[in-house]
C-alpha cells in the first residue's frame, strides 16, 4: 500500500499519540500515532482505466506520522502537549500520502498529511463523535485527569505514576526514561501482567469481603479486566496482559493454581491464535521468558536461598533472579547490553509497586468524579513512585550499568553458553521430580518445595548433580562476567584503547565526534538525538568531563543527545553555532542541569585554544560560524581541532605538523563553495567529519580540495535518506581516503601507532 498520489482517507486513531524521537529535517516535532482506516477513496473495481474513485470501507492498521507545526508544539502544559490534540478513539479524515512499512511489521502503511502542516488539527478534519468516540472519551478523560491529579506528587512521582498507573510514559524525560531502562526497571512502565494480577487480587479481596458468592469471582475479574483495559488502552501488549490475567482468574477459580507451567502454555497458546503477530513482539517474548523463569526455577532458588538468607530476602531475590536470568538472551538484542544491576534494582522497586498500582487505579476511576480525593491517594502513590525514581537513577549512575555485549561470532558464542548453562541449572532442579507411584502420589501434585529439597540433597550428597549444578553456574557466571568485562577490554583494557584520540560515536542517523584531552577528559562534538547512545558512548570511552561541548546547530541530530552527555559528567563549557534566533539557553534539553548552571557561549570565527594535558595535547580554532543564512545547515560551526603525540617523530602527530581534523557539520554545497572561494577553509587536513552524513547536497568540492586521508561518515543504518550519497564515497575512493561509516563500522577510535595514524572499530 504505496502511493505519492494523495488518498482521502478515514480512520480512527485507536491509541495516544507519541513523540518520535527523530525530528524532522527542519527540526520540527513529530507524532506517531496508531489508528485503523475505517474507509478510503480508492480506484473502483470495476472501473478498468481505475479513473473513477470513490470510498470504500475497510479495516487496515495503519501508523500516523505527523508533523507538529512551531507554535503547537510550544503550546500546551506538562499534562496536556500537542499530543493530547490527536486522542485515541476519536474518527478523523484527510489527504495522505502512503508509504509501506517494512515486511514482518502489524501496520499494513504509514501516513503522512498530503498537505503542510496547518494549526490546531495538522491539517486533518474532526469527525462528530460516534458511540464508540464517546464511550473511549470516558477512559480519555480519566487518563488526563489522573495525569493531572499526579502532578501534585514529590520527585519523579508526576512522570513515573501515570506509567506505573496507566502505561502512558508521555510524561517522561528523556533523561528519566533512559535511567529506567538502564537500571532494567522500564518494566515497571508497561502494562503487564503483574498490573492485571495486582487489579484481580483487588477485586478479589473486595468480593471476599463483600461476602459475595463464589460464582461471581470470573464475570467480576472479567469485566475488571476488561474496563481496565479500555482505561490503559487496548493495545497489543496489554490485551496479552490482560489475557494472561484473565487465564489465571479462571484457573483460580477452578482450583487449579499450581498448575502453572500448563497456563503459561494455554496463555501463548490463547495469545497467538488471536493474533500471530504477537509471535514477533518483543514484549510476549519478555513476559513468557520472565514467566517461565519464574514458574520452572523461581521456588527452587527461594528454597535454596532461605537457607542462608531471611525469608524477606529470599523471595524477592529469587523472584528476581529467575525472571532476569531468562529474560537477559532476549533483552540483549533490544537494549545492546546487560543491565548489571537489574536483579538489587528490582528487589528494592518491587515492594514499592503495590502502593502505586492497586491505589492508583483505583485514584484513576475516581480523578473525574472525585478529583480531590484521587488528588490526595495519588499524592501518597507518588512517595513510592519517587522511590522507585530514585533507585532508577541512582542505579543508572552505577560505573558500567548498561555493560555492551560483544558482537561477531564472540557474542554468538557467549549466548549460547549462556542459554545452555540456564538450561542446564533448570533441568538439575527439576529433573528429580518424584514420579506418581502409589496411591499417595496419585492424590497429590508434586510441589517446588519437593523439587528444592531434592536437589540440595544431591549438593549435599557431591553427586553427579551437584557437579552439574557447580559446572551451571560456573558457566553461567563465566558468561555474564565475560559479556561485561570484553567489551570493556576491547576498548579500555588495550594499549590501544588507553591511546585513543579521536571516536566516531555510533548514534545513528546522526553526528558526534570525541577528542580526547586528558585519561577521563574530553571535547565533545556534536551529542547526536539520542541521549541513551550519547551517554553509552562516553560511558564506553571513560569519558568523566567535557572540556568542551560544541553543538554545530540547532538540527536534532546535533543536539538531542546533550542529556546524555551531561549525565554523570562535568562540561565546562558549550559552545554553538547555529541561527541567530536559536538560543540553545532555551531551546536544548540539557537534562537535570539549568542552563543558568552552564557556561554557553556563541562561537566567533578565529576563537582559538589549546587544552588536554602534556599526554593528549590538543588545540581547537573555529573557522567559520555564520548565523544569518536562511537554510540552518549553512549556519553550521566549522573548526579545525589540532591533535599532537608527544611520542610522534614524524607528522602527523608532531608539535611542528599536528594531526588536523575538521568539523564541519552540515555545511552544504554552495556555502561550501563560498568558502572555499574565500579561503575560509584549511587547504589540507588529515581527518575530516563528512557534512550532512555523506548526502549529495554537501557536496564534493570539499573533499577533492581538502584531500582527507580519513573521512568520518557518521550515518544511520538502512536510513531513509540513503545517506551516504554515491557520489560522495565515490569523490573518497577518488582521492584515496580511508572511509569509516557508523552504519557499517559502529563506534571507531582512531589512535597513533608506530608514528601513524590507525583505527580500530569498537562495535559493529
Amino acid at each position: 500500500m504505496e502511493s505519492d498520489r494523495p488518498v482521502q482517507v478515514e480512520l480512527r486513531v485507536t491509541s495516544d499519540a507519541d513523540r518520535a524521537q527523530r525530528r524532522a529535517p527542519d527540526g520540527s516535532l513529530r507524532l506517531i500515532a496508531e489508528a485503523e482506516v475505517l474507509r478510503a477513496e480508492l480506484p473502483d473495481p470495476q472501473d478498468q482505466q481505475s479513473a473513477r474513485r470513490e470510498m470504500q470501507d475497510l479495516s487496515y492498521d495503519v501508523v500516523l506520522i505527523l508533523q507538529v507545526p512551531e507554535d503547537e508544539e510550544q503550546a500546551g502544559t506538562a499534562a496536556e502537549g500537542p499530543e493530547q490534540m490527536l486522542r485515541a478513539g476519536h474518527r478523523y479524515q484527510g489527504m495522505f500520502r502512503t508509504a509501506a512499512t517494512e515486511p514482518g511489521q502489524r501496520a499494513t502503511a504509514l501516513l503522512f498529511p498530503f498537505d503542510e502542516p496547518m494549526s490546531g488539527e495538522f491539517g486533518l478534519e474532526a469527525l462528530p463523535a460516534d458511540g464508540w468516540t464517546q464511550f473511549t472519551e470516558v477512559f480519555n478523560g480519566m487518563r488526563a485527569a489522573t495525569a493531572e491529579s499526579a502532578s501534585v506528587a514529590i520527585g519523579d512521582g508526576p512522570s513515573l505514576l501515570p506509567g506505573l498507573v496507566l502505561g502512558d510514559r508521555s510524561l517522561q524525560s528523556a533523561e528519566l526514561d533512559e535511567a529506567m531502562r538502564t537500571s532494567g526497571l522500564s518494566h515497571l512502565t508497561a502494562v503487564s501482567g503483574a498490573n492485571c494480577a495486582l487489579v484481580l487480587g483487588a477485586l478479589l479481596g473486595t468480593l471476599r469481603m463483600l461476602r459475595a458468592p463464589r460464582w461471581t469471582s470470573v464475570p467480576v475479574c472479567l469485566v475488571g479486566l476488561a474496563l481496565f483495559v479500555m482505561l490503559v488502552q487496548p493495545e497489543p501488549s496489554v490485551i496479552r496482559a490482560a489475557v494472561m490475567g484473565s487465564i489465571g482468574a479462571m484457573a483460580l477459580f477452578a482450583g487449579r493454581g499450581r498448575a502453572s507451567f500448563s497456563l503459561l502454555c494455554v496463555c501463548v497458546t490463547v495469545l497467538l491464535v488471536y493474533d500471530p503477530w504477537f509471535a514477533v513482539q518483543p514484549e510476549l517474548q519478555l513476559s513468557v521468558a520472565s514467566t517461565a523463569g519464574i514458574v520452572l526455577i523461581g521456588t527452587p532458588i527461594r528454597q535454596l536461598l532461605e537457607r542462608r538468607l531471611p525469608v524477606l530476602v529470599a523471595a524477592p531475590l529469587a523472584l528476581a533472579f529467575s525472571a532476569q536470568l531468562f529474560v537477559t538472551p532476549v533483552l540483549l538484542p533490544l537494549a545492546e547490553g546487560v543491565n548489571t544491576y537489574a536483579v538489587p534494582a528490582n528487589m528494592l522497586a518491587a515492594p514499592l509497586v503495590p502502593l502505586i498500582t492497586v491505589p492508583g487505579t483505583f485514584a484513576a476511576v475516581l480523578s473525574t468524579t472525585l478529583p480531590l480525593l484521587s488528588t490526595g491517594i495519588l499524592w501518597c502513590s507518588g512517595l513510592a513512585a519517587a522511590g522507585i525514581g530514585a533507585v532508577g537513577r541512582l542505579t543508572a549512575q552505577l560505573p558500567r550499568s548498561l555493560a555492551p555485549w560483544p558482537q561477531g561470532p564472540l557474542g554468538v558464542v557467549l549466548v549460547v553458553l549462556y542459554v545452555l548453562a540456564c538450561l542446564i541449572l533448570a533441568h538439575h532442579l527439576v529433573r528429580n521430580r518424584p514420579r506418581r507411584g502409589s496411591e499417595r502420589s496419585v492424590a497429590r501434585r508434586v510441589s517446588c518445595d519437593d523439587v528444592a529439597a531434592s536437589g540440595e540433597r544431591n549438593v549435599r550428597n557431591g553427586g553427579i548433580g551437584g557437579a552439574v549444578l557447580r559446572v551451571s553456574i560456573v558457566a553461567a557466571a563465566a558468561g555474564a562476567v565475560l559479556g561485561l568485562v570484553v567489551p570493556g577490554a576491547r576498548l579500555l583494557g588495550t594499549e590501544t584503547g588507553e591511546q585513543w584520540r579521536i571516536a566516531l560515536c555510533d548514534v545513528g542517523q546522526a553526528d558526534m565526534v570525541v577528542v580526547r584531552t586528558g585519561p577521563r577528559e574530553a571535547i565533545v562534538i556534536d551529542t547526536g538525538d539520542d541521549p541513551a547512545l550519547a551517554h553509552s558512548c562516553l560511558q564506553d570511552l571513560g569519558v568523566q568531563t567535557v572540556e568542551t561541548m560544541m553543538l554545530t546547530h540547532e538540527h536534532q541530530d546535533h543536539i538531542g543527545g546533550a542529556p546524555g552527555v551531561l549525565r554523570g559528567r562535568d562540561v565546562e563549557e558549550v559552545l554553538h553555532a547555529g541561527s541567530a534566533p536559536w538560543q540553545p539557553h532555551q531551546e536544548v534539553d540539557f537534562g537535570d542541569t539549568p542552563s543558568e548552571e552552564l557556561e554557553i557561549n556563541r562561537a566567533v570565527p578565529g576563537d582559538s585554544r589549546s587544552v588536554g594535558d602534556a599526554n593528549f595535547p590538543v588545540r581547537w580554532q573555529i573557522w567559520m560560524a555564520d548565523d544569518h543564512h536562511p537554510e540552518p545547515n549553512d549556519n553550521s560551526l566549522v573548526a579545525l581541532v589540532e591533535l599532537v603525540d608527544p611520542d610522534a617523530a614524524s607528522p602527523p602527530g608532531t608539535a611542528e605538523d599536528p594531526l588536523r581534523l575538521l568539523i564541519t557539520g552540515d555545511l552544504e554545497q554552495e556555502q561550501t563553495r563560498r568558502a572555499l572561494e574565500q579561503e575560509r577553509l584549511p587547504r589540507h587536513v588529515d581527518v575530516l567529519s563528512v557534512a550532512h552524513h555523506g548526502a549529495a547536497n554537501g557536496g564534493t568540492e570539499m573533499l577533492h580540495a581538502l584531500a582527507p586521508d580519513i573521512a568520518l561518515i557518521g550515518v544511520g543504518e538502512d536510513n531513509m535518506y540513503g545517506h551516504p550519497a554515491p557520489v560522495i564515497t565515490d569523490a573518497l575512493d577518488d582521492i584515496g581516503a580511508r572511509v569509516y561509516r557508523t552504519d557499517l563500522h559502529g563506534t571507531v577510535v582512531l589512535f597513533f601507532d608506530d608514528e601513524a595514524l590507525r583505527a580500530e572499530t569498537v562495535t559493529g
